[in-house]
């Protein structure tokens, strides 16, 4: 719960300036409800700024570009000025456990995800919103607790996305945090407009997706003004903290699901090792054989864990 403003000469080599935290609070309900405010963010990054800029003593003309890395997962909905409609619902927010079941955790499931579209999503964008946590379910649950805040709403940001936008009046979403959404196409490298089907989300509120590495816009008077910075210092896109420190960026993720079955209570649990989606469809069309075979027999999902590994990714950085 703080920003970290850190000043980097870079030339043959990195060295670190000044660096300079700043604290926001961070708002627990007893419903699960963790949330926080994107003006303290704010807040929390211009007074940083000042202080490191203090402590550098350099010309604010001297710095040639700023870029992130932030936390991810975070709900921020923002209207066509760029204010936030209400508080950035956080990763941790644990609220919409009914969108989750209404939306996925319903039918036959493996990991609590509903198989069809277990299947469907992994084939698309290479993961699946099967926890309270993902933002999708943050944004459903928006929809149907507070729809004066949802219908206000006009773009869907993640953490420095909201940044962004707050410096250069700009509304993109890079590729990581489009990923992050459980929305991005990877193959196509896009918004997937069947996922937003599935999941019940308006493709409007979708802001354009950009490379970490794209230079998304120019720092706005106002926000420079806010700063003390410069007028058109160039805003880069950045990443989320998972990806700049593993340097992972999903391609072809390879998934493996085990899975425990009881067949019936008389019969020993059987262990499943699948490693593709191809797999699991097969694996489901052979139990389904073995329950038309034997009417008495049950199955029964006892346990199942879905693991997806992603091939490093390598990156340049901005």
């Amino acid at each position: 719960t703080g920003v970290k403003t850190c000043l980097f000469s870079i030339t043959d080599k990195i060295e670190l300036l000044g660096a300079a935290s700043e604290g926001y609070n961070l708002y627990v309900y007893p419903d699960g409800g963790a949330e926080q405010d994107p003006d303290e963010w704010w807040e929390a990054m211009r007074t940083s700024t000042h202080t490191v800029m203090k402590k550098a003593k350099i010309k604010k003309s001297d710095i040639s570009g700023i870029s992130f890395c932030s936390q991810m997962q975070a709900l921020v909905l923002v209207d066509k000025e760029g204010n936030a409609v209400r508080r950035a619902m956080s990763y941790m927010d644990q609220r919409a456990r009914e969108e989750l079941k209404k939306g996925i955790a319903y039918g036959p499931q493996i990991a609590g995800a509903n198989i069809p579209k277990l299947l469907k999503a992994l084939k698309i964008t290479g993961a699946v919103a099967a926890s309270v946590k993902d933002p999708v379910w943050k944004y459903k649950w928006v929809e149907a607790h507070e729809p004066d805040a949802f219908n206000r709403a006009y773009k869907w940001l993640d953490v420095k996305e909201y940044l962004i936008g707050r410096m250069t009046g700009e509304f993109v979403m890079t590729q990581d945090s489009a990923f992050a959404s459980m929305l991005y196409d990877i193959h196509k490298k896009c918004w997937s407009e069947e996922m937003c089907k599935i999941y019940g989300i308006n493709p409007k509120h979708l802001a354009k997706i950009v490379k970490c590495t794209d230079k998304v816009g120019e720092l706005s008077k106002k926000a420079a003004d806010e700063l003390e910075l410069e007028p058109g210092t160039a805003v880069f896109g950045g990443g989320v903290i998972s990806v700049n420190s593993a340097r992972l960026m999903p391609s072809k993720p390879r998934v493996m699901v085990a899975i425990r079955i009881q067949i019936s209570q008389n019969k020993p649990n059987a262990m499943v090792a699948i490693d593709s989606a191809r797999a699991i469809r097969f694996f489901m069309r052979r139990l389904a054989c073995i329950l038309r075979r034997d009417s008495a027999s049950s199955a029964v999902v006892c346990n199942s864990m879905v693991a997806i590994s992603v091939p490093p990714h390598s990156s340049r950085g901005a």
